[in-house]
């Protein structure tokens, strides 16, 4: 989504959310819902500048139940949507192929996929490791 104010990261039972502007977040909605019982975790709190706050999403071992199931995270910022991901579909992903000597046109695309999507990107190397690193960025040496 264009102008994402989020980074979501996912541990064992936890989430962790960081704010990546330079402002103040406040009124801020975390929810993260599956198909079948919706509402799995919601909080709402404020955040500072680069703040990154972790939250226990319950009792459950979440990520050992929900690891192959689909599951959206939407966070809302005074009442209008500011990052929304669905995890762990499969429906839709960008994949790249590339060698050392396409490796900076190759960041070029992956940086402008990431500014107007957030559908993961694979990207397979041929005969190097990339140094690209981004947040739905997956490099996988081929």
């Amino acid at each position: 989504m264009h102008g994402d104010k989020f980074i979501v990261k996912f541990q064992t039972d936890k989430i962790e959310v960081k704010n990546i502007t330079n402002n103040l977040l406040e009124n801020c909605l975390i929810q993260v819902n599956n198909l079948f019982s919706k509402d799995v975790f919601k909080q709402v709190c404020d955040f500072l500048p680069g703040q990154v706050k972790t939250f226990d999403m319950t009792t459950f071992n979440f990520l050992d139940r929900y690891i192959d199931e689909i599951f959206y995270v939407n966070v809302y910022h005074n009442y209008k949507l500011s990052y929304s991901k669905t995890f762990n579909d499969k429906t839709k992903c960008y994949v790249l192929l590339s060698n050392k000597n396409f490796e900076k046109l190759t960041e070029q695309l992956i940086e402008g996929l990431t500014r107007y999507s957030n559908a993961d990107i694979l990207h397979y190397t041929v005969d190097y490791v990339s140094e690209i690193s981004h947040t739905n960025l997956k490099n996988i040496e081929f």
